[in-house]
């Protein structure tokens, strides 16, 4: 069996994106959701991955919508709370947005699998 550092690290699929953002939500549930502008969170004390799973905010300076709908997805998902409900009560289409979220999903796991990827996760 060769060493830990000769296997290769799972593929970037919107799917583990979607979960480590699940994942990051549920240690900060608390953490604003914002559309417009670029986010850059530094948790301290929460590890490097964490903040590293925050930071993918900047690969979607491009798609803000999706963004926003990814994030709030993700927390609804980390927190138990109705997506549905926060799409009615923000004036959101559902369908839009779940095509947004994915559509940003999907952006990050192509970035982070790209060869010239900055090591991000």
């Amino acid at each position: 069996m060769p060493p830990p550092s000769d296997v290769p690290p799972p593929a970037w699929t919107r799917e583990r994106v979607e979960s480590r953002l699940i994942a990051a939500f549920r240690l900060m549930p608390g953490l604003p959701v914002y559309g417009r502008g670029r986010r850059m969170v530094v948790v301290e004390g929460g590890g490097e991955a964490l903040s590293d799973v925050l930071a993918w905010s900047r690969l979607l300076d491009d798609d803000e919508d999706g963004r926003l709908f990814l994030w709030a997805w993700a927390r609804c998902r980390a927190t138990r709370a109705s997506f549905g409900a926060l799409c009615d009560g923000s004036g959101w289409k559902r369908t839009t947005a779940e095509v947004g979220r994915r559509r940003a999903a999907r952006a990050i796991a192509t970035q982070l699998s790209s060869p010239l990827a900055v090591k991000l996760s």
